[in-house]
Formats: structure tokens, sequence, C-alpha cells
């Protein structure tokens, strides 16, 4: 987009980005949604494995696009002309191909209230892009990000500090994608002065990933939930079922068919590699036991 102001929030691997971009809907136009989507979107409280959440979501998107987090599964509801203008704004603005975002999950947060946690976000279903682009409107806010506890990026055991904090704006967009929830977390903290904000997260969800998923057996999601979610950012390693990867892989790799593209920083505790096969981007976690040496932990 042309004249759009960007910002890389963090440095991270290749095919991973952390971006900010500024002023993706301009304006009246933001200022216009905002009205709309508060106003015309149904919104609702929904309870997830913490309890009640603390805002009203709404979640539309393609046929079939379940977005599972926190023993919570989603089914969306078809897009409104509105979020489909937007759609289109957010994904021209990353640079992403039409419809490649085909979800989104709607926040509302009213004056003084809205405060999220340090958390990454479920992205098993997201496809190989695993991308999340928030859009957001109506009152200002802070966003900042840190390692994850253990993440690859950390350069010394303990080290958590915020690596970045921005004011997003009404019309600017968070870009997060690739490895980016496996490395970071983010948050948004709540000021006294902060308004009435409605988030609209974008996903690149796979049509039909939870119920093949289900079908063949795989259980609730293991991370933490979309923006703001009922609490926790869970945790826990990846199965190889549940990682946010490509989709429709296969459950075992060859090793033999990989080829190291770049070693990651690690802790003591775990290394993350980036590999590739037949052209695709496969992250393999490594986790370490005391006595029986190293073990592939999972297949991210």
């Amino acid at each position: 987009m042309e004249g759009l102001a960007t910002e890389d929030l963090a440095t991270l691997p290749l095919g991973s980005r952390c971006t900010l971009l500024r002023g993706a809907v301009r304006g009246d136009a933001a200022a216009a949604a905002f009205s709309t989507l508060a106003s015309e979107l149904p919104w609702t409280t929904e309870t997830d494995e913490f309890g009640l959440h603390d805002r009203k979501t709404a979640y539309f998107g393609d046929a079939d696009c379940v977005f599972a987090f926190c023993g919570l599964a989603l089914s969306p509801r078809p897009w409104t002309p509105a979020l489909l203008r937007l759609r289109a704004l957010v994904e021209e603005a990353c640079g992403l191909a039409p419809g490649a975002l085909t979800a989104c999950l709607a926040n509302n947060y009213p004056d003084g209230e809205g405060h999220i946690p340090w958390h990454h976000d479920e992205v098993r279903a997201h496809g190989q892009l695993r991308a999340v682009a928030s859009l957001s409107l109506g009152a200002p806010r802070l966003f900042r990000i840190r390692r994850r506890p253990g993440a690859a990026l950390a350069a010394a055991e303990g080290e958590r500090e915020v690596l970045c904090e921005v004011e997003v704006r009404p019309g600017d967009v968070v870009l997060m994608s690739g490895g980016t929830q496996e490395l970071l977390e983010h948050q948004l903290p709540l000021r006294p002065s902060d308004g009435h904000r409605i988030s609209l997260t974008f996903r690149s969800i796979v049509p039909g990933w939870e119920g093949r998923r289900a079908a063949a057996g795989g259980e609730g999601g293991e991370e933490g939930g979309g923006e703001g979610n009922g609490g926790g950012t869970g945790g826990g390693e990846a199965k190889p079922e549940g990682g946010g990867g490509i989709a429709d892989e296969p459950p075992s790799l060859v090793l033999s068919e990989l080829r190291l593209e770049r070693p990651l920083l690690a802790d003591s505790r775990s290394s993350v590699l980036l590999c590739s096969r037949a052209g695709e981007a496969v992250v393999l976690k490594l986790t370490r036991r005391a006595a029986d040496g190293t073990r592939f932990g999972g297949r991210r």
C-alpha cells in the first residue's frame, strides 16, 4: 500500500514477522468502521476453560474455519460487507494475497476495560502462513512484546525484558506471522485514560483443519487463545498433530529429507531448528533429557 509506514517490532528468523503497519485503514474510514462494527456486530460473551471472558466477541470467516483455543471452539458466522472491506485493506497492507486471511475474531473493549495480559495466540490451524493481523479501531492502546519463556530468541536464560512498546492507533495493524507466536508473547496494558476499542484479529485459518484433527482423535488447544482470552497463556510442548505449521502434512518426518536452514539461539532446556523439506519450512523443537540424551520433542 503506497505511503504506508511500517516498523518491524522484533528481529525474527526468516519467514517470521512482527510488524506494525501504520494507517492501514485511514482516518475517516477507520472511524466509520468503528461506529458500524460497534453497533451492528452480534457481540456475545464466551466462556472457555478459564471462565467467563471479560469482553464481548464475534467470530466470522470462511466456511469450516473453526477457531479453537482454551477449550473453546468457535464456528464462523458469514462475513459482513464491512468486515470484507476491512479484510481487503488489511491484506493489501500486509502484502498478502486476497483471501489469505480466512477468519476474523472481533473483540470489543468498553471504556476503561480490556487489560490484555501476556499471552501468545493459538495458531495450530493457521496453516503455513500462521498469520494473525490485528486491526485496531477506536481508542489507542499500548502494545508490548517480549520473549516467551525458553524461546529460541532468548540471549540468556531468564532474560525476558520488554523488547518493544508502541502505541497502536485507530487504523493500525500489527501483523504476526511464521514462528512469531512460538518465540514471542504480547500484552496490551490498560491505562486509566484508555477508551472504547475494537480489535479485529484476522487469521489464516485452514478450512476444515479442526474437523480433521478431531476426526483423527486430536485434543483441545494446548496454547493461549486469541487476544485477551479468558486468562491463561496455556503452554506445554506442542504435540505433532497440534503444530501450527503446514496443513495436512504427514504425521512423521524422515530426518534425512530435512536440510538445516538456520539454527536459532536457545537456552539450556530446548533448541529450535528451522529446516526445509521439498521447499517447505519445517520447524523442529528439540528437548533434552538428563539421562537419555536428546530427543525430538515435536514438530512446530
